[in-house]
């Protein structure tokens, strides 16, 4: 009987363990270096790549979604541009989020340097510190009805 309630406990402690590797813990990976006033954000993101390009890609992506989605915490900006519902955000901006990351986005990155490392599997980490254009981002976000113009 013990046993069968020692293998039940097990089971339970996997199960929730599977469960909260779901989690997205990609804030702790955006980290808050500077900022100049309300215009411009320097933020180190680090992510995940099977290549270089794709890793470096995935860290200036990951570096966007936070400050759309989540803020960036420790920083002036730490209330998401968005809001925190993701999904939905991303569900009623398909087209503006497609063209965002298939190449605008570069356009709001004043200044990017990459710092590279090979892991595990063959896989690339990328840290890239970035400085991006807060000012002409939340204009556009404004200017494409994805965000309300503040005091509207």
């Amino acid at each position: 009987m013990r046993k069968s309630i020692g293998l039940v406990i097990f089971i339970l402690l996997l199960s929730c363990k599977s469960a909260g590797s779901h989690t997205d813990l990609s804030s702790a990976r955006v980290k808050y270096l500077t900022s100049q006033g309300r215009n411009s954000l320097t933020v180190q993101s680090t992510d995940l790549g099977n290549n270089q390009d794709q890793a470096i890609f995935n860290a200036k992506k990951l570096a966007f979604q936070n400050l759309f989605f989540r803020g960036i915490s420790g920083s002036p900006f730490n209330d998401p541009l968005i809001g925190i519902n993701e999904r939905q955000g991303y569900k009623a901006n398909e087209t503006y989020f497609k063209e965002f990351y298939s190449g605008r986005m570069e356009s709001f990155i004043l200044s990017s340097s990459e710092n590279l490392e090979k892991v595990k599997g063959g896989q690339k980490l990328a840290k890239v510190t970035l400085q991006i254009n807060l000012r002409a981002l939340r204009k556009d976000l404004e200017d494409k009805s994805v965000i309300k113009k503040f005091g509207l």
